[in-house]
């Protein structure tokens, strides 16, 4: 999704993934392009992880 033209984009999207736990769990994740000029840009993210209880690692 363009905004403020090309100078600036931003990118979402999201993972759904399964646990014996929680069952399913949406992980989703936003980032954000600024091109400065042609040769320079800034870019940051935002995402969230689900957290597995320690010990629950059964290889």
């Amino acid at each position: 999704m363009a905004l403020f033209g090309d100078d600036v984009r931003l990118i979402y999207g999201g993972k759904l993934e399964h646990n014996d736990f929680t069952g399913f769990e949406l992980q989703p994740t936003a980032r954000l392009l600024w091109n400065l000029d042609p040769q320079h840009s800034l870019w940051a993210a935002v995402s969230r992880a689900v957290r597995v209880r320690p010990g629950s690692n059964t290889t």
